[in-house]
């Protein structure tokens, strides 16, 4: 496309990611200040809700302290069990409890306990009537855990209990109460315990709705069960034995509300249906000497609600960002079109001279660095025209050097072939002269020193031979394209061996992997056999071991051929690989010196590698080849001996 169009398209990109990146952070702000509005709201509304629970118990508090210090309750227990007017201040007593608990639609039972936890006196709401217990009907509720604390009040104390469900004769009763206890404490003149006056109070008529005006109240109790929840199945999830708790079920819920008495925050995963919520927390403490027995109270509001307002707000700021972002595209592509103009002039000029016109007049357009850029591009297309020149004459002075180059190379082969052809018929000879001088002379009584001149002849003529053998085949070496073939390396070992006079002296053993592989055979063959004559003919025994190994390593093939001779020394290590470089005098049995010097000249050739580990005082060498090949089918590894 012309760079017109991309230099428009790229502004026109910047400036509507610049409209998207405003409308992002205009969204963010209001969103964090919205929320901030809405935590301090639901805060307010908790507080005052707290406050008219705090003055609904208070106003209980007061009301069974006024019966427990009233006269009638107090002149009921001074009477004694013979006293006529015994029962008479006993029915008096039920009817003023049966008046409080008339007059306040969420007390459903008010009664007096003696001081061994058996009620004395009772009376109930039952639907809309208010029934008076008879004394076969009372309870002993002294294994309930609220009678103790209650026991025990100071006067003006006043207990206030857990959060539970109510319970008759110690089963839960249904359909399900949850219920406070507040209870005071009873004294007679004297400051003697007479007792104390509980009463039961009805939650649900004196805690918050579930429902306020968009937020859900919540409570939780000290262990974690719900104890207003608005999904009822939620709620005492302890005493009914379903398990839901707030720690098993809302663990980031749970996690946030231990860790303060009061606060604010966002739930990615609220407390109802699981949607976002944002709430506001306070602990009560209904057990001011137990720190430990509290009330959390929450009121939560889901975040699509509470950020309902800014729905409205926000299309229309991105209706203005988007009509703002519209004028900045059409300017942008305006401008890129004067801009790049003269540039579209330039590049075709650069396509025609890279179609290879390079005669092209070059016209210079526009203003500033566009002007500049014209001109650079005129002196660059200049120079470019006098480096192909150089180059072409460059590349003719090459291809006559590559010609005579080949020429010379193959004069060298020629040469070799035809020197190696010419030597060895004189060698032949020489090897044979030898043999005639002492056919010629057998039975005459010579000299031990003259059969020893005559086997040194033929020893040196059979050694020169097989320098020039060597030379030849390090000559040919990289002259010809050798083609890869597939072949079976264990397989090839095991004939090299067959091929060799190893002495009868020296054990072998192949540890070859016999699978598949694609290289030149013929320079494997030619490694392997380097290598073993090499093993035999340095050895300073007449006896040892030589062990050969190989296995493919990812893309590669190491061969191994070991011996337990004397070793090379380290220092001798790149002087072997050389030519003509024998650690042993051609006297001592040295050899051409050339064995080594091939294998390594076929190794690098091949892109692998040659490494001699062997030295340090210890016998013994290993000449690890490592070589790339192909991999031709799947076999096993195999191990087996081959004694010379």
């Amino acid at each position: 496309m012309r760079l017109s169009f991309w230099t428009a398209l790229s502004s026109s990109l910047v400036v509507i990611g610049a409209a998207l990146v405003i409308l992002f952070v205009t969204d963010s702000l209001v969103r964090d200040r919205l929320e901030s509005s809405v935590s301090a709201r639901l805060e307010q509304q908790l507080d005052k809700e707290i406050s008219l629970l705090r003055a609904r118990l208070d106003g209980v508090g007061n009301d069974i302290s006024a019966i427990a210090r009233g006269p009638l309750l107090r002149a009921w227990l001074d009477a004694g069990p013979d006293d006529p007017s015994r029962d008479v201040l006993w029915q008096q007593i039920n009817r003023q409890l049966a008046t409080v608990v008339a007059t306040h639609d969420h007390y459903f039972q008010l009664r007096f306990l003696d001081t061994t936890g058996h009620e004395r006196a009772r009376v109930d709401r039952k639907d809309d009537d208010v029934v008076v217990t008879a004394r076969a009907d009372l309870q002993d509720k002294s294994d309930r855990d609220y009678v103790p604390p209650v026991l025990a009040l100071l006067p003006g104390e006043i207990y206030l209990s857990a959060l539970n469900l109510n319970r008759e004769h110690g089963v839960i009763d249904y359909p399900l109460r949850p219920t406070i206890r507040l209870g005071a404490p009873v004294f007679d003149d004297d400051g003697e315990r007479r007792g104390a006056v509980l009463v039961n109070l009805d939650a649900a008529r004196i805690l918050p709705p579930r429902e306020l005006d968009g937020a859900h109240f919540i409570m939780v109790d000290e262990f974690g069960a719900f104890l207003r929840h608005p999904i009822p199945d939620q709620e005492f999830g302890l005493e009914l034995a379903s398990g839901v708790t707030l720690a098993r079920d809302y663990a980031e819920a749970a996690a946030m509300l231990g860790a303060g008495q009061a606060g604010t925050g966002r739930l990615l995963e609220g407390l109802i249906g699981g949607e976002s919520e944002l709430l506001a927390f306070r602990q009560i403490l209904y057990d001011p000497s137990n720190p430990g027995r509290h009330w959390t109270v929450v009121l939560t509001q889901p975040q699509a609600l509470a950020f309902a307002p800014i729905a409205s707000l926000r299309y229309r700021l991105a209706i203005v960002v988007f009509g703002v972002a519209m004028l900045a595209c059409a300017a942008g592509w305006l401008l890129a079109y004067r801009v790049t103009k003269p540039l579209s002039h330039l590049t075709r000029t650069a396509r025609r001279i890279s179609s290879g016109n390079l005669d092209t007049p070059i016209e210079v357009r526009g203003d500033g660095e566009i002007a500049e850029l014209g001109a650079a591009f005129k002196l660059m297309t200049s120079r470019l025209r006098q480096m192909i020149e150089d180059e072409r004459r460059a590349n003719e002075e090459l291809g006559k050097t590559n010609q005579e180059l080949e020429r010379s190379n193959q004069d060298l082969a020629d040469f070799a072939h035809a020197a190696s052809h010419d030597l060895r018929t004189p060698l032949r000879a020489l090897r044979a002269i030898p043999e005639w001088i002492e056919e010629d002379l057998e039975g005459l009584d010579l000299p031990d020193e003259v059969g020893r001149h005559l086997h040194a002849m033929q020893a040196q003529g059979e050694r020169m031979e097989n320098v020039i053998s060597s030379l030849l085949e390090y000559s040919r070496i990289g002259r010809s394209t050798a083609q890869l073939q597939p072949f079976d390396p264990d397989a090839t070992v095991h004939r090299v061996l067959d091929l060799l006079a190893i002495p009868q002296g020296f054990e072998v053993e192949v540890a070859c992997e016999s699978r598949g592989i694609a290289a030149v055979q013929t320079e494997w063959e030619l490694i392997l056999r380097n290598l073993i004559q090499n093993a035999v003919k340095h050895h300073d025994h007449d006896h040892g071991k030589i062990r050969i190994d190989g296995a493919l390593s990812g893309s590669s093939f190491v061969l191994e051929v070991s011996d337990d001779g004397p070793g090379i020394p380290s220092e001798y290590h790149q002087r072997v690989l050389l030519p003509f470089h024998a650690l042993k005098r051609k006297d001592e049995g040295g050899g051409t010196g050339l064995g080594l010097a091939l294998v390594n000249k076929i190794v690098q050739r091949s892109g692998g590698r040659l490494e001699i580990l062997s030295g340090h005082g210890i016998r013994g060498t290993c000449f690890r080849v490592i070589l790339p090949v192909g991999v031709h089918d799947v076999s096993v590894r195999q191990a087996r001996p081959a004694a010379a």
